[in-house]
């Protein structure tokens, strides 16, 4: 699993333990690893967003969703349909 080759896992038990480390170090990127994470995924986005202003597009079946844009304060932001 370090890139190298192809990992087949052949019992449910590989299946786990493959699952479960995948699992640990998403959940250690998100929770502890955080700057380096956010940096890998989109270095040319800023570490803080304050007085930025930011609105979401949710995909649904029906149609597209879009808030009105938001100003972050203090790390966070309320939306507004």
């Amino acid at each position: 699993m370090d890139g190298g080759g192809q990992y087949n896992p052949r019992t449910v038990e590989e299946v786990f333990r493959d699952f479960k480390g995948r699992r640990a170090g998403m959940v250690k990127a998100l929770t502890t690893d955080v700057e380096e994470f956010y940096q890998q995924c989109d270095p040319g986005l800023p570490l803080d967003f304050t007085g930025s202003s930011l609105r979401v597009h949710w995909k649904r079946r029906d149609g597209i969703l879009v808030t009105r844009p938001a100003k972050v304060l203090q790390g966070m932001v309320e939306f507004e349909l």
